[in-house]
């Protein structure tokens, strides 16, 4: 991939150098800094360093890369893997906890953090682990191939006696299409027999069985050994029936996958297309099962982590995040779904989506218009522009098609006659900044009342004066 990213904007390869005299990393870090998505020239460096075990060097060097990636798994690993030379557990665990932040789709990090959190007896807070596990959790529950997270999940609480927890845990499980769903319904139909159905079943479902069972009404009590049985066994089955032909569904797509994992070199690949071509059937699969069950809690939380694993490869694909960005505009509450496309839209385009892509950013604009915040769009374009015109970091054709963006939002939320004069004062501002000193034949633009216009939208002076700057 030979593009820039947001993270090149801050152009701060040069910490690297401050204070080394080591000839070597100066000409590997002039080498990225010509070719900063060449991976290969990143694991020099790294490699150079372990070697010479300079601690700081290493650790600023694997910030930035991953600052840049945040999806190389292995790189995480092996930093942690690194810093517990240098400092222990406790760095290996802090490197993880940062590894999680940034990438917490990762079912291999999550494991590997929530595995040293325990291993460090000497932190180990019980409710703080719970609450680790439980944002593991949501955010990998529902992964196929989540079985790392959930197999130490239930040790824990199992080598813990805390059979509730178990329970809790298993009762999570059975909802979910798992590639090891077997083991875990096995799993299940052994501990299940030490609660009472009212624990297991939901009231509604558990008075259906009994009615099934009996023509009068019985509560639980009222059953005799072989009728609990009969229908925990029943209740278990219809589960585990479901799930299997949910697993045999979503198998033909997870085995056809070849590449999970983000790989800078297989960008724009034809392994890379195959498998997007796999996903979004995979995708549209299941949502089309959702449309006709809206109020299926568990199917929409597979469709989102469905959009975040094919987006872990596929992570620069702007259309991907876009078609992701509108599953998640059709559901739910205004403001949780607005906190949430808002969230997306910041993250991949402060971080993700390369520079000359304006494709996302434009769109977040016309969202931001659309839930009448057109001040917050303007502001948002603003900053990007001035991002994007730094001398030192210039992008042309980012900063030009933002600057027409804006304007044409000034001509869309203006009345004529307030846009016609936002044109005069650039007009003016530019003649005045361009010139050896200030003309006294120049004439102000004149103040004008404005049209009947209702728009809550206002360009301030100030603003106005540092766009001039800005764009002259």
């Amino acid at each position: 991939m030979n593009k820039n990213l947001p993270v090149d904007l801050n152009d701060d390869l040069h910490e690297l150098l401050l204070d080394n005299e080591d000839e070597d990393v100066k000409v590997i870090v002039q080498e990225i800094h010509k070719s900063p998505n060449d991976l290969t020239k990143w694991n020099k460096l790294l490699h150079h360093q372990s070697i010479t075990t300079n601690e700081d060097l290493l650790n600023k060097s694997y910030k930035k890369l991953l600052s840049r990636f945040p999806y190389l798994e292995s790189h995480w690993i092996e930093w942690s893997n690194h810093e517990y030379n240098f400092n222990g557990l406790n760095g290996k665990k802090k490197i993880l906890q940062l590894a999680v932040e940034n990438f917490r789709q990762s079912v291999k990090l999550w494991t590997e953090f929530l595995r040293v959190y325990l291993e460090d007896t000497s932190s180990v807070n019980v409710d703080e682990f719970r609450e680790l596990y439980k944002l593991a959790i949501s955010s990998n529950g529902h992964n196929f191939n989540s079985h790392p997270i959930w197999d130490l999940i239930i040790e824990y609480e199992t080598t813990n006696k805390n059979s509730d927890a178990v329970l809790e845990i298993y009762l999570q499980l059975i909802k979910i299409p798992l590639y090891q769903y077997s083991k875990y319904f096995n799993d299940f139909k052994t501990i299940s027999k030490e609660f009472h159905l009212k624990q297991i079943i939901p009231s509604d479902e558990l008075a259906d069985y009994i009615k099934q069972l009996s023509s009068s009404e019985k509560s639980e009590d009222e059953l005799s050994v072989i009728d609990k049985y009969q229908i925990l066994n029943t209740f278990i089955s219809t589960k585990f029936n479901q799930i299997q032909q949910k697993v045999e569904e979503f198998w033909k797509y997870e085995s056809a996958i070849e590449n999970f994992d983000f790989n800078i070199d297989l960008i724009n690949s034809t392994t890379l297309n195959n498998d997007l071509k796999i996903w979004n059937n995979y995708i549209d699969s299941v949502v089309d099962q959702y449309t006709k069950t809206p109020d299926n809690d568990e199917l929409y939380k597979i469709i989102i982590n469905l959009y975040e694993r094919c987006l872990i490869p596929n992570v620069y694909n702007s259309q991907v995040w876009l078609k992701f960005i509108e599953f998640i505009n059709k559901q739910g509450d205004d403001e949780a779904k607005f906190n949430k496309i808002n969230e997306i839209y910041m993250k991949i385009n402060s971080r993700i989506i390369p520079i000359d892509d304006n494709s996302t950013r434009f769109k977040y604009v016309d969202y931001l218009i659309e839930q009448k915040k057109p001040q917050q769009a303007n502001e948002y374009l603003f900053d990007w522009i001035k991002l994007t015109s730094k001398s030192n970091n210039y992008h042309k054709a980012s900063y030009l098609e933002s600057i027409k963006k804006l304007v044409g939002i000034w001509e869309e939320m203006l009345s004529p006659s307030q846009f016609v004069k936002i044109l005069e004062t650039l007009i003016y501002n530019y003649f005045n900044i361009h010139s050896d000193k200030h003309m006294k034949t120049s004439e102000e633009p004149k103040e004008e009342k404005e049209d009947g216009d209702d728009s809550t939208f206002k360009l301030s002076d100030s603003f106005i004066t540092s766009f001039s700057v800005i764009l002259f």
